[in-house]
Formats: C-alpha cells, structure tokens, sequence
C-alpha cells in the first residue's frame, strides 16, 4: 500500500482520516510540521495531506520545506475559503498538487488520492508516452481553472464588497495568464513535431527583437541587464521557426530564474559552417546531477519559479528536430549557460 502522511493539529482529523483509508493506504499522522519533517526524513511518502491553519507553521510554509525534502511526494492542502488567497499562491507556485475545502468528503477525498498516486506513478516513468503527456497537461490546465471558478464563486459572495472582488479578479488573471501559457506550450510541441523543416536565410537580428518584443510581459523583464553579439562569416540556413522557438525559450528561462543584478549575455557566432548559439546567465543555477532531468517535460526543479515545465522540453524536441546538439554548465547561485549548435 501506498505511503500516506496527514499533519494537522486537529488530532480529531486525523483520527478520522485514519479510520476511514487505513484499508486503502498506509498512513502515518502528524500534529505539527516539525513532527511531520521527521518523519519524512525517516520514510517516503506518496502524499502528503497538511492542514492550513497550524501553530508555528501554515501548510502552505509548511509544504515549501517539504518540497525541498521530498520533491516527489504529491501534496494535498486541506483548508477553508478564508485561506483562499494562500491557496491560490501556493498551486501556481507548485507547491500543491491540489487543494480541499473542510469540511472534506470521504468521496472527494479518496478520488483525490487516487489522482494523486497515479500522477506519482506517471513521474516516476522514465520515458514520455502520450498518456502521460495528456494527463499531465490537462492536469496543467485544470489546476489554474479549479482555481479561476473558486474564486468566481466568492466574489458572486463578495459582490458588495469591492475591495475584495478587486483581489479575487487579479488571482483570477494570474491563474488565466498561466493556463494561456500552458496552452501554447503544448501548442508548440505539437506544431513543432508535426511541422516538416523548411530552411531559409537567418536574420538574427530580427529573431532577437521579436524575441524581445514578445517576453516584455514576463514579470522582471525590465530589470534585466542583456547584451548581444552576432558575427557570421556566411549566411545561415535554419527552420526560422523552430530557431525562434529556441532561443525564446533559452532567453524566457534566464529571465525566469535570474537573481540579483541579472545579466543575460547572448552570443552568436558562426564559423566554418558551425553556428554556436549561447546564452548565459548569472541567476539561480542548478545542480549538476539535475542536468539529466531538465528536458524533461513537465520536470520542475526544486527552486523552479511557475511555469508548465515544458520549456526546456520544447528547446530538446526542436534542437532534435533541426539536427542541433546542446550542451549545458551550471552552478547553484553562479548562472548558467547553454550552447546550442548548428551543423551544416
């Protein structure tokens, strides 16, 4: 049976919790957040169910600790509406797989955990097949739209009160501004492994201003330093598309995890029929041993900032697509570079 963990400071909860799924889970209980950390250090979970409002520590804060600890267990937030906005934060952060207003019912619940553990049995393949790949985009979807008609439902409440249908419509737009970015992240890896390769002459210049033009939304855009460099001695032949779709992705995650005094330098460099196409940064890094994982879709690193995690997976089945290789060196708290090379 699977491994279940529930934490709330309500030792009437979790009784219940217990009683009614000991039969379909193995389940460990905890009264505290510090109480739970200990006993995931000790065992590995499936999923982790944590009630919002604890002493010392809140699910959500809660659940940011524990996914540094076990970023694979799925985790499940039991709370009520007032706790909305928490909530809301922590599904488009990630850090929730999925949320459940109190009082829960044993019918809700138990299809929750279900979908829970499939999700965990799906992540732990090795390899895409296309039931995994619907499954988690529209798992991807789902979750801002769950969010968006939870939060319709309580500014009809609140309609009187304009303060608060004000926040409920900016949760709202976040979560709709995600799913719009989620949908044409699939979008883009469907047309790229369906579009036949056309080769045309490469203006490098004018794939960066588009590129530029179209990431001015992404929140912290304008606090990037960047700097640019093309030299060719030929002209080069590419897909114009699928090169777009690249670099945007390379120049998008730079600026998604830049740091402090964020610089992000862009090369390129063609010689001899070779053409390096870099992009450095000076943001969060990774760590090597994560390298492996990246392009994957739907992977998301453990100081990974929202996103659909297909980013990456787009640039891998684009670069594949032209005959491009890739190579990437990264350093936690140093920055990141990836090279991306065209061959003749």
């Amino acid at each position: 049976m699977e491994k279940v963990l529930y934490v709330d400071d309500d030792l009437s909860n979790l009784k219940s919790f217990k009683a009614q799924f000991r039969r379909e889970f193995n389940i460990d209980v905890a009264e505290s957040a510090s109480e739970a950390m200990k006993l995931v250090s000790e065992n590995e979970y499936v999923i982790v169910l944590s009630d919002q409002r604890m002493p010392v520590k809140t699910g959500v804060d809660f659940f940011k600790d524990l996914k540094e600890k076990s970023p694979k267990a799925m985790r499940v937030l039991v709370t009520a509406y007032a706790d909305i906005a928490a909530v809301i934060d922590a599904v488009n952060l990630g850090e929730v797989f999925r949320y459940l207003s109190k009082p829960w019912g044993e019918n809700e619940m138990r299809a929750t955990l279900k979908d829970a553990v499939d999700i965990y049995k799906l992540n732990e393949e090795s390899e895409l097949d296309t039931n995994y790949f619907l499954y988690k985009a529209s798992h991807d979807i789902r979750g801002p739209l769950a969010s968006v008609m939870g939060l319709v439902n309580l500014a009809i409440d609140d309609i009187d009160k304009q303060e608060e249908v004000g926040n409920y419509l900016t949760l709202m737009q976040d979560s709709l501004q995600r799913l719009d970015s989620t949908i044409g992240e699939i979008l883009d890896v469907n047309a790229i492994g369906l579009r036949e390769v056309l080769d045309k002459e490469i203006d490098f210049e004018v794939i960066l201003a588009n590129i530029f033009r179209g990431l001015a939304f992404l929140p912290g855009f304008n606090e990037v330093e960047f700097s640019t460099h093309i030299e060719c001695d030929a002209p080069v032949f590419c897909d114009e598309n699928i090169l777009k779709s690249i670099i945007y992705n390379l120049v998008s995650n730079a600026v998604k995890f830049k740091s402090r005094n964020p610089l992000v330098q862009i090369s390129i460099v063609s010689r001899g029929g070779k053409t390096d196409i870099t992009v450095k940064d000076n943001g969060v890094g990774f760590l090597i041993s994560e390298t492996n994982v990246i392009f994957k879709p739907f992977k998301r690193l453990g100081n990974e900032k929202p996103g659909s995690g297909l980013g990456l997976y787009i640039l891998k089945i684009g670069a594949e697509k032209i005959g491009a290789s890739i190579n990437c060196t990264s350093e936690v708290n140093v920055g990141t570079e990836f090279v991306v090379t065209l061959k003749e």
